[in-house]
């Protein structure tokens, strides 16, 4: 994106042209931090300020116990801050300069006056403000991927303005040898100016993982180059980050403004009915992940690049990273298509980390409107390993099928819907040496059923089942036999009654479930929680 003024060449900045951040007051004098430290993970309080207490919490209590799927939605979240939590420093740091945070409340008058040390409520706020980079209903909306003249435009027009947004500048590295995305990083955008030699121009950032002094984007405008000296983590050494036309790398430009306030849960309703009601899909840092549209349209990571061929498809790398080598799954927002769904595919990612010379498992989780899927735990054993991930309408039927299997390969499916008498209902399964299985829920009574084609190690599958019916959750746990070829059916709204939870089995397949199973002889555990 290069942007024009009247029709000419691109508007830079003839001198320096700062934003309102002072260095000396509005950085923070601690690093950036991975890992979980000082209440730094995402909280459900975090998840009641953000989308509204009514939202994803269970009604009745004071602090908020989250809905199955809102739940599941946190559990993707924190699984991201461990690489790094360089999107909560940036947008809060932009946000307090502004004056549109207090920062008081955490021990200082200003960023620079603020420790991190014991300060679990500086953290925990840190936390927030990085999970914000996950907002469906705005991050698609506000993010602006741009080339190196585009960026330096764009912030030299925002920032002549009296009353100019703060801008978070996404960055992410490519392997030098393959060009695969690794590392990504969140820094903010503090002036920008003419550089050093002819037709170059600097980008000043607060980079909160070298808080010391501002540092410099250097922008080649006659190549449209941009690099940055960088690294994804304050105990690594600097390394470049760099993008131009050849490698199609752009810089991340997104104003901090709009994540302020409480946002619409856009994975809590049963609102969905077109492509642009859009689904939101996270990978742990071990998968790429492709959803392809009915259409057949690709959206997400494959070959350690993006794919975007829908109109309404977004995907950009999530800004965090263990080290400046690694990765982290790009987060991708995907059009849902209301009754054929989406199916997934699911492969080790380029940069895959490796742990006993073993790929680590992936996990993939998908969001819609009402509904959440899992699974997790997969093992990939070569790097040609494709796994698909079917998901129907609106959630409640999915397919999960793996590459051949061996014996002793774990994997869970996990399945949480909002029905349509508004209760919310989670199904996890733990399936061994599996081929196909597929978890289905009866949108109106909420009866999961579960088949598994191909399972090579034993013929029960764990199962817990978790139901939220007004102001009551209540799990269970049921060894369910799953013989080749069968379904089983767990009866669940005998229990939001009151009423004993039974399993019924249909051997042949046929839609007739013949066999009747008591409870003692699955050995279920049943709790009030």
């Amino acid at each position: 994106m290069v942007l024009g003024c009247d029709g000419g060449g691109p508007d830079l900045p003839t001198e320096r042209v700062s934003s309102s951040f002072d260095f000396s007051s509005d950085a923070f004098p601690f690093a950036n931090f991975g890992g979980i430290a000082n209440g730094s993970a995402v909280s459900p309080d975090h998840m009641a300020r953000m989308f509204g207490k009514d939202a994803v919490c269970i009604p009745g209590g004071d602090e908020c116990r989250l809905t199955p799927i809102a739940k599941e939605y946190l559990r993707a979240v924190n699984d991201t801050i461990r690489g790094g939590r360089c999107e909560g420093f940036a947008i809060l740091s932009g946000l307090a300069a502004r004056g549109e945070v207090d920062l008081t409340p955490f021990g200082g008058n200003d960023a620079q006056g603020l420790s991190i040390d014991n300060n679990r409520q500086l953290g925990a706020e840190i936390a927030y403000w990085y999970a914000t980079q996950f907002l469906r209903d705005v991050v698609p909306q506000t993010t602006v991927p741009t080339d190196a003249v585009g960026a330096v435009e764009l912030l030299h027009q925002e920032f002549r303005k009296e009353d100019h947004a703060m801008y978070r500048v996404g960055i992410a590295r490519l392997d030098e040898e393959t060009g695969a995305l690794s590392g990504g990083h969140a820094i903010l955008a503090t002036y920008v100016a003419p550089g050093p030699g002819a037709e170059q121009y600097v980008i000043g950032v607060y980079d909160n993982n070298h808080p010391d002094a501002e540092r410099e984007i250097v922008v080649d405008a006659a190549a449209n180059r941009w690099t940055y000296q960088a690294s994804a983590n304050p105990d690594d050494p600097t390394t470049v980050y760099a993008g131009d036309p050849d490698n199609q790398n752009p810089l991340y430009l997104a104003s901090v403004e709009p994540r302020q306030g409480t946002h619409p849960c856009t994975f809590c309703g049963l609102h969905a009915d077109d492509d642009a009601d859009l689904a939101q899909l996270f990978g742990s840092a071990s998968a790429e992940i492709v959803a392809v549209h009915p259409s057949g349209a690709r959206i997400g990571e494959q070959g350690g690049r993006h794919i975007d061929e829908h109109e309404h498809g977004h995907v950009h790398p999530s800004f965090t990273a263990a080290c400046h080598d690694c990765r982290d799954s790009s987060h991708v927002v995907v059009p849902h298509h209301s009754t054929a769904g989406v199916v997934l595919e699911i492969r080790p990612a380029t940069h895959a980390p490796v742990e006993d010379g073993l790929l680590v498992p992936i996990d993939a989780r998908y969001f819609g409107d009402g509904f959440a899927v899992t699974v997790e735990g997969v093992d990939l054993a070569g790097i040609d390993e494709v796994h698909t991930l079917d998901v129907k309408a609106n959630g409640d039927d999915v397919t999960f099928t793996t590459s051949p299997p061996e014996p002793e390969d774990i994997a869970v499916l996990s399945l949480a819907v909002e029905l349509a008498s508004l209760e919310q209902l989670f199904v996890e399964a733990v399936l061994r040496g599996s081929e196909i299985a597929r978890l289905l829920i009866d949108p109106v009574v909420g009866n999961p059923t579960l088949r598994v084609q191909g399972a090579t190690a034993r013929e029960t599958t764990r199962m817990r089942v978790t139901e939220h019916f007004q102001d009551t959750l209540r799990s269970f746990t049921v060894d369910a036999p799953t013989p080749e070829g069968a379904r089983v059916q767990i009866v669940v709204a005998e229990s939001v009654a009151g009423g004993d939870v039974v399993v019924v089995l249909d051997r042949d397949d046929d839609g007739i479930f013949e066999e009747r199973l008591l409870l003692p002889d699955l050995q279920v555990l049943t709790e009030e929680l």
